[in-house]
C-alpha cells in the first residue's frame, strides 16, 4: 500500500523545462550544469558533495523553494535504503516545510506559478510517502490530499514543458489506475480525480527514462518498483489463479485496466536491466545495489554477482553493527541462504535463515513470506537431525504468528505448513503435569 500512495507525490523530483519560462531556477540551464555534480554525488550516496551544492544554492537564491527541495531530497535518499530508519526523519521534515512555506509565499504573488505548484505538490506528496512508509496511512492522507490539490493544477500545462514534466503525467496515469483497482480504502479519495491510463503512464516513465535530465534517474527508480512487481498486477488483470480461478475483483479489473500485454519473465528481466544501469552508474548507491543484487537473484541473469554482493555485505554486517541495514540484510540473508541450499550446503544454509528470522524480529515482519519460510526451513531442519527442542521452538514460532496474523498476512501456499507445525508440536511437545513440568 505504501507504495502506492506515490499517486500524492508523482512529481516528488520532475522539473519543467525552459521553453517557456526562462526565469524559472527549474529549468535554468546554468543551474542544471552546477547542478550536475551534486546530482550525480547524491545519487552516489556522496551525500556530504550533495548537501555542499545544494546549501550554496538556498545560499543564492534566499526566497526560493528550490535550494530547500534538493537538501529535503539528499535527506530522502539517505532514508532510502532504509525506510525504517527514522534517524533523518527531523531534517527531512524541517526542509519540505521551508520548501512548503517559500513556495507559499511565491503563490501569495502568483497562484499560477508553475514553479510553485510542483514544490508544493512535491513536498506535500513526500510528506505523506513518509508517513506511508511508517504504516501510518490515516495521517498520510491529509498531506496527500493536499499534493493532489496542486499536482491536478499541473496536468493543465500540457507537453510544452518537455520530458522533465512528463515524468508526473506518467506516475500520475500509472498510479490513478493502479490505486482505483488495487486499493479499496483509497478508492473513493481518487474517484474525484482525473482518469488514468496505466499503458500510457509506464510509456511516459519511460520515455522520461531516455530522455530527461533531472527526472531519469528518479523514472527510472519507478520502473525498476513497477516492471519488479508489474507480474502480480499483470495476473490481477489478466491472469487466473491454477487453484482458485479468476476472482470477482480480477474479473471487474480486467475490464478496466488496460495493462501492456506482458509477462513475468519480461517484466522482471526489465527491472533487471534497470538495476544494472543504475548499480553501474552509482556503485555507492545502497538501494540501487539492494535492487541488482535481489533481481540477479530472482532472474538468473548476473547471478553470481548478486550473490557475491550479498555475501559480502552480510560478512561486513556482521563484523561492523553500523553497517546493519535490517530490511536490505535481511532479504540477502534470506537469499543467501535459499541459494546455499541450493548447492546443498543446507548446515550453513540455516545459520542464515536463522539470520533472517532475527532481522525480522527487529523490524517486526515475522508475518512475511520470507521470514515464514524461513522459520519452516530451520522447524524442519532440527527436526530431520532429531533435535526436537530446537524443533519445537520454530514449530511452535511458525503457530504463533500464523495464529497472530491469520489468513491475511499468510498465504495459502503457508496453510499446510502451519498445519503440519501444530500436528508435531501435539505429537512432540510434553504434557505438563499441573501446569509444573
Amino acid at each position: 500500500m505504501r507504495n502506492t500512495l506515490f499517486i500524492i507525490c508523482f512529481i516528488i523530483v520532475s522539473k519543467l523545462s525552459a521553453q517557456k519560462n526562462p526565469d524559472m531556477l527549474l529549468t535554468s540551464v546554468k543551474i542544471q550544469l552546477e547542478c550536475s555534480e551534486a546530482m550525480d554525488s547524491l545519487y552516489n550516496g556522496n551525500f556530504v558533495v550533495a548537501e555542499t551544492q545544494f546549501n550554496w544554492l538556498k545560499q543564492q537564491y534566499p526566497n526560493h523553494p528550490i535550494g530547500y527541495f534538493l537538501m529535503a531530497l539528499v535527506q530522502r535518499w539517505k532514508i532510502m535504503p532504509n525506510t525504517a530508519e527514522t534517524k533523518y526523519d527531523a531534517a527531512f521534515e524541517k526542509y519540505l516545510d521551508s520548501t512548503i512555506y517559500k513556495a507559499d509565499q511565491m503563490l501569495s504573488r502568483d497562484k499560477k506559478n508553475p514553479e510553485a505548484n510542483f514544490f508544493m505538490a512535491a513536498a506535500y506528496g513526500f510528506k505523506g510517502q513518509r508517513l506511508a512508509e511508517g504504516d501510518k496511512f490515516l495521517k498520510a492522507v491529509i498531506p496527500g490530499n493536499r499534493a493532489v490539490d496542486y499536482i491536478q493544477k499541473t496536468l493543465d500545462y500540457g507537453d510544452v514543458y518537455g520530458p522533465e514534466f512528463l515524468f508526473g503525467k506518467g506516475l500520475y496515469n500509472y498510479f490513478r489506475v493502479y490505486i482505483d483497482q488495487s486499493e479499496p480504502m483509497l478508492k473513493p479519495i481518487v474517484k474525484a480525480f482525473r482518469k488514468g491510463n496505466m499503458k500510457l503512464g509506464i510509456e511516459q516513465l519511460n520515455d522520461v527514462a531516455s530522455t530527461a535530465f533531472y527526472t531519469r534517474v528518479e523514472a527510472m527508480v519507478f520502473l525498476i518498483d513497477i516492471y519488479e512487481k508489474f507480474h502480480d498486477d499483470y495476473y490481477m488483470v489478466n491472469g487466473t489463479n491454477k487453484k482458485t480461478g479468476l476472482s470477482e475483483r480480477q474479473k471487474q479489473a480486467k475490464k478496466k485496466i488496460d495493462v501492456p500485454n506482458i509477462t513475468e519473465e519480461e517484466g522482471l528481466r526489465i527491472a533487471h536491466e534497470l538495476a544494472s544501469n543504475l548499480y553501474r552508474s552509482y556503485p555507492l548507491n545502497k538501494y540501487f545495489e539492494r535492487k541488482f543484487a535481489e533481481l540477479s537473484w530472482v532472474t538468473g541473469k548476473e547471478k553470481d554477482l548478486g550473490i557475491s554482493i550479498m555475501k559480502k555485505n552480510l560478512e561486513i554486517a556482521h563484523k561492523d553493527a553500523n553497517f546493519l541495514d535490517y530490511e536490505t540484510h535481511r532479504s540477502f540473508a534470506y537469499k543467501y541462504a535459499f541459494s546455499l541450499m541450493n548447492t546443498n550446503k543446507e548446515d550453513e544454509a540455516i545459520k542464515y535463515y536463522i539470520k533472517t528470522i532475527e532481522l525480522s524480529e527487529k523490524i517486526d515482519k515475522m508475518e512475511l513470506g520470507y521470514t515464514i519460510h524461513s522459520i519452516n526451513r530451520t522447524a524442519k531442519y532440527y527436526e530431520k537431525k532429531g533435535q526436537k527442542d530446537e524443533a519445537l521452538k520454530y514449530f511452535e514460532m511458525l503457530v504463533k504468528n500464523y495464529d497472530k496474523n491469520g489468513n491475511k498476512s499468510y498465504e495459502s501456499e503457508h496453510q499446510p505448513s502451519y498445519k503440519y507445525a501444530k500436528a508435531y508440536i501435539s505429537k512432540n511437545k510434553k504434557s505438563s503435569f499441573f501446569g509444573l513440568f
